[in-house]
């Protein structure tokens, strides 16, 4: 994310019901061309440039230069809904067909059995993400409009259509959540040859017995780690493009990710431990430096360094799990005020670690101290 603090956005966001902001239609250039979207005015910066969101939940930040034109409609602005976007996006996704569910549409061209596990899995992750923060007395919203997933029969076939958005990125990825176009996109990971023993895909109990398998967990951790992404960004948990600190958002993410694959429910309990994530922390917790939760908390930067990312994961995952256990209430009350940060308004860090300390207490050295003990007990 870019440091746009500079451009002074004035901020013109119409709450989160994404319905009543006049729709406006922008013609914008990209490269030789120019492109029409009609959505709502998000932000407007001083200079001109404006965030809009167009009616597929898809962000467009335009710089001024690139600001063609701007022209009112008297149509209020509204998200598409299902039998909208259905039609937007198999007009966009030549050959791929579409699966529904309460809260999703899921547009593919594997196999139906594959989309409709998915369509399963996504809506026992909805349910049990839902009621942890009910439990929690959290209120979240309803999503805007229908979640989307997009799902490719290959793993060569996702790459292809990633790469323009993930770059290098893409050959290390199972799936990705894109807060640019607001959707998760993946590929069938039961034509995995790591995974594949037996016949074609048949049923979703033979979905489970393949992607139940030891070597696919981490696979299918990571589709429910963005699927967790994306409801954090529709229900009202965080906003998308506003600067929420890595260690709340892929905390949060990490936390929930492992579901089980043998349960209706999907999850046996959300607070259970991460086995994986608390083997790292520990591991890191040898040559930990007394200045680790200071930097996890004031930047992002150890995420994005590949050297330090697992680390940054592991701890982020223990923060959050010794929030829940021992102060969950402060936590929650953090996790308002960040709810309701605006989009590209980035935070300093000696302010990210100013509104940690208005709730967490001035003492971080105290703070740690409890943290670790607390940690060293987990097992």
């Amino acid at each position: 994310m870019h440091r746009y603090r500079c451009l002074v956005w004035l901020v013109f966001l119409c709450g989160r019901a994404q319905v009543g902001c006049a729709l406006e239609n922008v013609t914008l250039r990209q490269g030789e061309r120019l492109v029409e979207v009609a959505g709502q005015v998000l932000i407007e910066s001083q200079d001109g440039g404006v965030l809009l969101e167009d009616r597929a939940g898809i962000l467009w930040a335009v710089k001024a230069e690139d600001l063609v034109a701007r022209r009112p409609d008297d149509e209020p602005f509204r998200r598409w809904d299902t039998k909208e976007m259905e039609r937007q996006l198999t007009q966009e996704l030549s050959g791929f067909r579409t699966h529904t569910t309460a809260h999703y549409l899921i547009v593919y061209n594997t196999s139906q059995e594959y989309a409709r596990w998915c369509g399963a899995l996504f809506e026992r992750l909805f349910l049990a993400f839902s009621t942890f923060w009910k439990q929690r007395s959290l209120a979240l919203d309803d999503p805007p409009g229908p979640l989307i997933a997009v799902i490719f029969d290959t793993k060569q076939s996702f790459a292809r259509y990633a790469q323009p958005e993930l770059g290098a990125a893409t050959a290390g990825v199972a799936g990705y959540y894109s807060l640019r176009t607001n959707r998760i996109t993946m590929y069938d990971l039961t034509g995995l040859e790591s995974l594949q023993r037996v016949g074609r895909v048949t049923s979703a109990e033979h979905i489970n017995r393949i992607l139940a398998q030891p070597q696919a967990e981490h696979t299918v951790a990571t589709i429910i780690h963005e699927a967790t992404h994306q409801l954090a960004f529709n229900c009202g948990l965080q906003m998308r493009y506003a600067d929420i600190p890595l260690w709340v958002s892929e905390g949060i993410a990490v936390y929930f990710e492992t579901p089980d694959l043998q349960s209706r429910r999907g999850w046996r309990s959300i607070d259970n431990v991460n086995r994986v994530r608390l083997v790292d922390f520990h591991r890191y917790a040898v040559h930990r430096t007394a200045d680790s939760l200071r930097s996890l908390i004031a930047d992002n930067d150890r995420f994005r360094n590949t050297g330090t990312a697992a680390e940054a994961y592991a701890e982020a995952w223990a923060l959050n799990f010794f929030l829940f256990r021992q102060r969950q209430e402060d936590y929650i009350r953090y996790l308002q005020v960040l709810s309701q940060k605006k989009p590209l308004l980035v935070d300093e860090p000696q302010e990210r670690l100013e509104a940690f300390t208005s709730v967490f207490g001035q003492d971080l050295g105290k703070f740690d101290t409890e943290f670790l003990r607390f940690m060293r007990s987990v097992r």
